[in-house]
């Protein structure tokens, strides 16, 4: 598969972070929030004056959802956002040959829009992001997976680190199968207040 040409409002990445549900205001407050500490934009990304209309794409729209997908697990703002903001060359190239490794019919399958509901027997990639608990904080690794692994481990998908409770993987190969698909169908959202 090519690459995934996006170009997403702020309202539309909320509505595909929120699986096509509207956004709530808690995770409206986590992207704004994100998006000081430079996650997905750098400041030479961003552009100057209020003008400037903020467009998301494929590399961004994933950036935020593994920066999600960290705080719905427990990670403070700033610390996935030190991993994101340390490894972006790193990270975004890893989402891309994510998105190439899958097939044609990926975004269409049954289970893309289950919200969580289907668990998919795919070849999946995970990542593990190193909390402050970590021996080795602020850093992250490549798990590869299989589809027996996905299917064993469930879509709670944990490990246990020695002398401590249950860490969570993010399965990164569902995490964009999931985004993409939800964006590609985002409607077009006004920006300004509601």
């Amino acid at each position: 598969m090519g690459p995934i040409d996006l170009s997403l409002t702020l309202g539309q990445v909320a509505w595909a972070l929120a699986r096509g549900r509207p956004p709530s205001d808690q995770l409206i407050d986590q992207l704004r929030y994100l998006r000081q500490l430079e996650v997905p934009f750098s400041k030479a990304e961003l552009g100057a004056g209020s003008s400037n209309r903020i467009r998301y794409g494929f590399d961004q729209l994933i950036e935020l959802g593994v920066a999600v997908f960290g705080l719905e697990r427990g990670m403070r703002p700033r610390e996935i956002a030190r991993i994101l903001v340390d490894h972006r060359g790193e990270f975004r190239r890893l989402y891309r040959d994510t998105a190439a490794a899958l097939p044609e019919d990926a975004f269409a399958a049954e289970w893309v829009k289950s919200r969580g509901a289907m668990v998919p027997l795919i070849e999946e990639t995970f990542l593990r992001l190193h909390d402050r608990y970590s021996e080795r904080p602020g850093s992250f690794e490549l798990v590869p997976g299989d589809s027996f692994d996905a299917f064993r481990q469930f879509a709670a998908v944990t490990e246990r680190y020695p002398g401590s409770d249950f860490k969570t993987v993010l399965p990164l190969t569902r995490l964009v199968t999931e985004l993409v698909a939800w964006a590609r169908e985002a409607p077009e959202i006004k920006p300004g207040p509601k």
